[in-house]
């Protein structure tokens, strides 16, 4: 996992479309290895390179570089519920 948690949505993402990393840097005008940064997540990339990448793999900006975040968030978010819950059927 990168630090940044997105490595594996743009990687996916890429061999859905079967696209290689130097096909993407190409339809991105982006060198190939600041492609290879983003998706081993040693970089982030600015929005309008996230942006460049969305378009080429057909996905939203949010899908491929925050999904996982919104995903950990409702997660999270579910813990939270059953533990409250749990919390007040113990207090009856």
């Amino acid at each position: 996992m990168s630090r940044y948690g997105h490595n594996v949505t743009l990687r996916d993402a890429r061999l859905d479309e079967g696209l290689s990393q130097r096909q993407v840097a190409e339809q991105a005008e982006m060198s190939i290895a600041a492609v290879r940064r983003i998706e081993c997540g040693e970089r982030f990339g600015t929005f309008a390179t996230m942006y460049k990448l969305a378009k080429v793999l057909h996905k939203s900006v949010d899908e491929l570089f925050f999904d996982d975040i919104d995903r950990r968030a409702r997660d999270y978010k579910f813990i939270e519920d059953i533990e409250i819950s749990d919390k007040s059927r113990k207090s009856k």
